[in-house]
Formats: C-alpha cells, structure tokens, sequence
C-alpha cells in the first residue's frame, strides 16, 4: 500500500505525535510510507518519506488553517491507497484517528464553574475552538471518508453525538504502550537519580503529574496536596502550561516546598520510575496515553473518569477513578488512602501493568491494518 500520514508534527514526545511516529515507522518496513506535517523526527529515514508542509508559527489559528490547506493541496498532488490524518488536521483523506474532538472539549470548558481565564485569552481560545469545530464538522462529514477510529470508547460516543457518525462503524483502538520502556523494573536503574536531581527526599511518598497543566487538572491536584495529611508527600510535576501561574498557584496553597516543577522533558520512563504515585484530575481526556505509561510502570494511578484510559482501569482494583476531577477533597481522600496502603497500591501497581501488556504497539499497527483494508474493500463513508 502507498500510505500518507498527515499530522501538524511527527516524534516521540507527544501523543497524538507518537502515534503517527510509531505507525509510520513499523509500517515503512513493509508498505510505501510518506508523512506529511511540519517537522518529523524519531522515525527511521529510510523507511518513511518525509513532505514537511510550511507554515506560520503563530497564530494557532493562521498555523491551522495554513496546514489545513497546504497539506490538503500536497496530498492531493500524489495517489495514495490510504490517506490517514490525526483529526480534522487536513482534508482528502480516506481514514482519521480521533485523538481529540474539539466539539466536545469546547463544551466542557465552557461549563467550568471556575474558569479564571483573562478576557482576551478567552476569546482567543473561543475562535480557536470554533475555527476547529470547522474543519471536525467538514471532516467528518465528508463524502470521501472510509473509515474513522476512536481511541477511546467516550471518543466514538462523541463522535456520534457532535457529528452524527454510526457508532456501529467506528472501530475503537486505544493507544499503544511499550511495555519494554515503562516497566517496572526501571525503578531500581532511575528512581534515586531522578529524586536527587530534583531534591525530593529518597523516603517519601511521591505523587507524578505529566502533561499539559490546564486541561488534565494540574490546579486541583495541587490544591488536593494540602490536604494529605502526611507532610513528607511530594509532587513532581513534568510538562508545562499556566506561565508562571504553577508556581504561584503551589504559593497561594501553601505547598511551594512540596512541589517540584521540573519542566518539559520526553523521556518520561524515568519520572514513572521515580514515582510511587500518578495523578492526573483531567477535565478532557480522549485517551490520555502517559495513564497507560503509568500503569505499564507498574504504578497506582488515580484519574479521572472523564479520560480514555479510564476505560481500561477497573476502579479501586487497578487504579482509582475519580467522579469529579475538580474537587481537591476527593483527589486527597484517594491519595491519602493509597498512601496508607503502600501494599494496596502496589497491588493496584502490579494488577494496572498487566492489564496494560496486552496494548502494545503492535496491537496498535495490527488493528490499523484491518481498518485500512477494510477502508480499500469499501467505497462507502465513516458514518
């Protein structure tokens, strides 16, 4: 098969990015395999043709409408069996994975009960949505689409209730995981180092956040901390958002000393490794692969039910799902309650890895293979 990807970026660092990055480059072994996006990296150059597509930097919207059009003009220069884009990042495709619906993510945020955004970044953020609400409604709705893919359950209900698509035809395949990089026994190679390098105490309970601080519910976990009654807790947060507001948020809480903000970094496996607990209190998660990372590492995870992943966990047995992701009093119950059973925990560590062994990458690439040929036997749409 002669197979295009089209993503805004391709590596190993993101999600939706790795995604691509891990199809395109276990793919290119046996099929003809060209990437279409701004940059690309972390693939194997002579297994995968790269078109880097153009763009302004900034703003969102200029660099999402610019991709949306020039992509869309680059593909359809060449003939491709399969067309495979990440969301309504681009038209003309045949296949699209939903890692995100913006429809349903502008619907949540705007019935946060304690939205704190400024005048201008809420409108900013309003046209932004708006703009890809756009682009999802004449994706999903076009005549040219073969097949859609949800990575969660949660995200083919949404696709069903925003754009009318028949829930019977879209296959959900969840995210991969490696279950060699996130492993258990990566504790003992990084969890002293990690903790020194940060200056987190050897001998208390750590708590790991990672991802992007607004949307997976930073604010509230850091207002759960102090109400854990174990002073010795720490909260290592990896990723970045909110500016300076991180900071300030752990100052006005009380808990600046217990927490540590160690910035953007893409090798995670160590952080998992120097952790005894993962939280994210997400608002929107379509899948949320750094919970699977967590639970292939062999830790506790506490989310929310509003994540992807969460589909995966079955509650207070292989992790701890959280009906509201925005009360901090219910984030520090089920902390505090883990803490206080290291063996529960661990318990709950070892049950969540191996739940997770089963979704490798290479369920991923198998399952991907049957929806592309199912997409080439069929000249009917998604939905």
């Amino acid at each position: 098969m002669r197979i295009a990807y089209v993503i805004h970026d391709c590596n190993r660092e993101g999600g939706q990015e790795r995604y691509i990055a891990e199809l395109a480059d276990r793919l290119g072994g046996r099929h003809e395999v060209h990437v279409y996006a701004r940059t690309c990296c972390g693939v194997a150059a002579g297994r995968v043709r790269f078109h880097p597509v153009v763009v302004p930097g900034w703003p969102i919207v200029l660099k999402s409408a610019t991709f949306f059009a020039r992509a869309s003009a680059l593909v359809r220069r060449e003939a491709f069996d399969i067309v495979h884009t990440i969301g309504a990042c681009a038209g003309s495709q045949n296949v699209v994975t939903a890692q995100f619906v913006e429809a349903a993510w502008y619907e949540r945020w705007r019935n946060l009960p304690d939205r704190q955004w400024g005048l201008m970044r809420t409108g900013y953020h309003r046209l932004n949505s708006r703009f890809n609400i756009l682009c999802e409604r004449r994706v999903y709705r076009g005549r040219g689409l073969r097949a859609v893919i949800a990575v969660s359950r949660s995200v083919r209900g949404e696709l069903s209730r925003y754009y009318g698509l028949d829930g019977a035809r879209i296959p959900v395949i969840y995210n991969g995981v490696d279950p060699r990089v996130y492993h258990p026994d990566r504790r003992e190679e990084w969890r002293r180092q990690v903790r020194e390098a940060f200056g987190i105490p050897e001998e208390g309970p750590t708590l790991l956040f990672v991802g992007a601080f607004e949307r997976k519910g930073l604010r509230y976990l850091i207002e759960a901390l102090p109400l854990i009654p174990d002073p010795r807790v720490r909260l290592l947060v990896v990723g970045r958002g909110m500016g300076s507001g991180g900071p300030a948020l752990a100052a006005r809480a009380g808990v600046a000393d217990r927490v540590v903000f160690a910035g953007h970094h893409a090798d995670t496996e160590r952080f998992f490794a120097a952790a005894d607990l993962f939280v994210m209190p997400t608002l929107y998660e379509p899948f949320g692969m750094v919970i699977a990372e967590a639970m292939a590492s062999g830790l506790p995870v506490v989310t929310s039910r509003l994540a992807g992943a969460g589909e995966l966990i079955e509650d207070k047995v292989d992790g701890v799902l959280l009906e509201e992701p925005t009360d901090p009093a219910a984030i520090a119950r089920e902390v505090t309650s883990l803490i206080r059973e290291p063996g529960l925990a661990m318990d709950m560590g070892r049950r969540a890895r191996r739940k997770v062994e089963h979704f490798s990458w290479d369920y991923v690439v198998r399952e991907t293979e049957a929806v592309y040929a199912r997409a080439l036997d069929s000249g009917g749409a998604g939905g």
